[in-house]
């Protein structure tokens, strides 16, 4: 017995544990959402830019102790990072560095004014020749509702189409099997997210389902290209339908695994470089592309088989439609 043939056997283990994830999905949904405490994510700042004259001129030192000097006096606790600072219009360092103290969201705002004023203070008492400002922050990460919607319905057209396509070009049951692969990695994807309570914003939930989409219509496009070459073989044309599916899909398995990994791997590096509201909405997706993977590799042949079946039969019984002999052949009958 063949892996594949294996991976087909074990279909039913396959549809029930995606029957139970979605349940459980569905019921804990139902009972208590999403974990939306993404939406809430909050914490305060205070900066300190300086150009590189003063680190040039070794001040830096100084000026760190007189922060933290002043943050200790009103009992804060806090992270520093000294970065250069990036213009927010060109996306590019300037000449000046950043030095960043946070703090936590229930840090009191009347002790780091106290402290942002004692720095004020400090750098008006001994940096005033140089170029130094210090500024006080609360950062809130804000949900992209509306860009999420737009997104989430522009994918959703976009599937739409691509299924017709798929439908046109490769037959009606692989059509019908990439609509049943995206319904079911959309439910699974939200599933996952309500059972695990992987903090994600209000509307990142429908982008995530959005997204696991359209990796599921690559995936699949990809075995859908593979299984129009390979069955034009007359190899495989004295297989079954079950045979034939599982044997192209063992040829297209590592092709489909690669993207689902290169999916991946795009998610985890955007995710890494982008901004903390942004990586939440980003990282994930690496979720996605594994669900994506899940389907396509375990599920959806075993579908497409089943559909594929009846459609070749149905093929094989259709009678051409009769269209008469063509007129020149029946001038010579006449002579």
């Amino acid at each position: 017995m063949t892996k594949n043939a294996k991976m087909g056997k074990l279909f039913p283990l396959f549809a029930a544990l995606s029957a139970v994830v979605i349940i459980a999905g569905i019921v804990l949904f139902a009972l208590m959402g999403f974990n939306t405490s993404a939406d809430r994510v909050k914490y305060k700042t205070v900066e300190v830019r300086y150009d590189v004259q003063v680190d040039i001129n070794e001040l830096t030192e100084g000026l760190e102790t007189s922060c933290e000097d002043a943050f200790d006096a009103n009992g804060l606790t806090f992270e520093k990072k000294t970065v250069p600072e990036v213009d927010g219009t060109y996306l590019g360092e300037t000449t000046d560095m950043l030095l960043s103290y946070t703090f936590s969201a229930s840090a009191s705002d009347e002790a780091i004014e106290a402290a942002r004023a004692a720095i004020a203070a400090e750098i008006a008492a001994n940096y005033s020749a140089y170029n130094v400002h210090v500024a006080a922050h609360t950062v809130t990460n804000v949900p992209l509702e509306g860009a999420a919607w737009r997104a989430a319905v522009a994918v959703a057209v976009g599937v739409v189409v691509v299924l017709i396509y798929a439908g046109v070009r490769f037959g009606v049951a692989a059509g019908l099997t990439g609509l049943a692969v995206c319904v079911h990695d959309v439910l699974f994807t939200l599933a996952f997210f309500a059972v695990t309570r992987i903090p994600v914003f209000s509307t990142g939930a429908i982008l995530f389902g959005a997204v696991s989409a359209v990796v599921s219509l690559v995936l699949w496009l990809i075995r859908c290209m593979r299984m129009r070459e390979d069955f034009k073989d007359e190899e495989f044309k004295k297989l079954s339908a079950e045979e034939a599916v599982q044997r192209s899909a063992a040829n297209s398995f590592k092709l489909v695994l690669g993207t689902a990994i290169a999916f991946a791997a795009v998610f985890i590096i955007v995710g890494a470089v982008a901004a903390s509201g942004v990586r939440l909405m980003v990282l994930p997706m690496v979720v996605c592309a594994a669900v994506s993977a899940y389907s396509t590799l375990l599920l959806a042949p075993a579908v497409y088989a089943k559909l594929k079946k009846p459609f070749d039969k149905l093929k094989a019984n259709h009678k051409p439609r009769y269209v008469g002999k063509k007129k020149g052949d029946k001038a010579n009958n006449e002579a």
